[in-house]
């Protein structure tokens, strides 16, 4: 398996027909630092209210053991 690394050290994102920088402070697309997330234009206002109330919700309780993610 070989390791691809970019030329510019910054990769990018199109969507909706524009290039958007991954937020900085993020290993694999989950961010580590809430500012870059906070001001990216990648990711919607409701997107970014969305993903703050995953913050308050509780954890799924497993009932039969694993759940398929795939």
């Amino acid at each position: 398996q070989d390791i691809v690394t970019n030329k510019t050290g910054q990769s990018y994102i199109f969507a909706k027909n524009k290039l958007y920088p991954i937020p900085g402070g993020s290993i694999m697309g989950i961010p580590t630092d809430i500012k870059p997330f906070v001001t990216t234009k990648l990711i919607s206002p409701l997107g970014k209210l969305r993903a703050g109330l995953d913050l308050l919700k509780k954890p799924t309780q497993m009932r039969d053991g694993d759940i398929s993610v795939g």
